[in-house]
């Protein structure tokens, strides 16, 4: 089923005032129209995907190959070597780092 472009140009913004919060009175009067509330029509819009994003700083070869990736909070993520044809011949994924254990001076204390 295609609909009309009027339609679909209505139906986007209609979500997009409802989105925020600011549904206009002619937006209002076309849903009473259609037997609608803006209440029952808000329930059935789907929340804004936001995908978790690591940001991530490359350290690469003079030939562009990625050497190692650097999070944000300085650890290496990833690291790789290559041969010189630029095949990866070995690479690490560090895991997270484990949490600090007490030196057993300290729990002595």
């Amino acid at each position: 089923m295609v609909f009309p472009a009027e339609l679909v140009r209505l139906l986007d913004r209609l979500e997009g005032e409802i989105r925020a919060d600011r549904v206009s009175s002619e937006s209002r009067q076309w849903l009473a129209q259609c037997g609608l509330t803006v209440e029952r029509l808000a329930t059935q819009i789907e929340p804004v995907y936001l995908p978790e994003r690591k940001i991530h700083l490359y350290h690469c070869d003079h030939r562009g190959l990625p050497l190692a990736l650097i999070s944000e909070d300085g650890n290496t993520a990833w690291s790789g070597e290559y041969d010189e044809w630029g095949n990866l011949l070995n690479e690490e994924k560090p895991a997270s780092p484990a949490p600090a254990v007490p030196s057993a001076r300290a729990a002595t204390r």
